[in-house]
């Protein structure tokens, strides 16, 4: 009789290995031995899948590595499926009443384990990013942080910054809408997304905990790109008019200041960059003397945005006196 070929043998290997059960813990194992062989897409597609059902019976430790192992192995579109079902993951962890520290620090590795993924296969970032800017990766607690660890990248630094500019524009704008229109804050409730504003404030405080140290450049750079936003005119009053409405007890349900919605996007970009810079400059010393001289390099070249880098420095000089 004639022999099958290679390719024949393999598909219908893999094919038995997805079948049969196996414990969660083999995954990491397995993913790495199968990127040794050559394996038909389709076939590894149904591995990957599997393994992403596996994922909730998974030590929370292991995940980073497997991650790491399932990004080289997926194709660009199953690519954002395994960002999105990792990312619905931590959530389940936390619903599920895992200590948050616990995740928080797994995050952190899974953050640095995708840097390590995009250095070794560059391609990656770019489908990372072109997913971000398509909307295939919407910003969520999981891949804000991950976008911001693959900025460490110098290549990926300016590029995700501004991708996130845009996509905090874009929340932004909608929240608007929901300010001027009880009806559209209605619907709005029937697919809710985590508002950009907080999302931004809370990764910049778990930047202080243990395995989001390396963040923090990123963070800087971020801040840096929302508050070089171009301002619309009149932009004194109205960021006297985001200042003010700071020091108001009221406050939005994404932890805005009452009113702000109603201001330009411009200006409301430009004010939570100066929140995220103050917030790094209290919680890092050594972004201290970094925000001061991005700060004084503005104003003495005279930056389109420097009125918004004066009321960053007047911020800090008010809030924290004794820094």
């Amino acid at each position: 009789t004639e022999l099958p070929d290679g390719d024949a043998v393999v598909k219908y290997a893999l094919g038995r290995l997805v079948k049969a059960p196996w414990p969660a813990a083999a995954m990491v194992t397995l993913a790495t031995a199968v990127r040794d062989i050559e394996v038909p897409r389709a076939a590894l597609g149904d591995l990957v899948v599997k393994m992403l059902r596996k994922l909730d019976e998974l030590e929370p430790q292991a995940l980073p590595a497997l991650l790491y192992q399932l990004l080289l192995l997926a194709d660009g579109a199953a690519k954002s499926t395994v960002l999105r079902e990792v990312g619905a993951h931590f959530e389940r962890l936390l619903a599920d009443g895992t200590d948050p520290d616990v995740v928080r620090a797994v995050q952190g590795d899974v953050c640095v384990h995708i840097q390590y993924a995009v250095k070794q296969d560059a391609a990656l970032g770019a489908a990372m990013l072109k997913l971000a800017k398509n909307g295939g990766i919407s910003l969520t607690p999981f891949s804000l942080p991950m976008l911001l660890s693959v900025a460490r990248i110098p290549r990926f630094d300016a590029p995700v910054a501004a991708c996130v500019v845009g996509a905090v524009g874009r929340s932004l704008v909608a929240a608007g809408y929901k300010a001027s229109s009880p009806w559209l804050a209605e619907a709005a409730k029937l697919s809710p997304e985590p508002a950009a504003r907080a999302l931004l404030q809370q990764t910049v405080r778990a930047s202080a905990a243990a395995g989001w140290d390396h963040l923090v450049p990123s963070i800087v750079s971020l801040a840096s790109a929302l508050l070089d936003t171009p301002p619309p005119k009149a932009t004194k009053s109205e960021l006297t008019a985001v200042a003010d409405a700071d020091d108001a007890d009221a406050a939005a349900d994404d932890g805005a200041p009452a009113g702000a919605a109603r201001l330009p996007v411009a200006v409301q970009t430009a004010a939570l960059g100066r929140e995220l810079l103050a917030e790094a400059f209290r919680l890092h010393e050594g972004v201290r003397a970094e925000a001061l001289e991005l700060t004084f390099s503005r104003i003495v070249s005279r930056s389109e945005a420097s009125q918004a880098w004066v009321s960053f420095l007047q911020h800090v000089v008010e809030s924290q006196p004794l820094v």
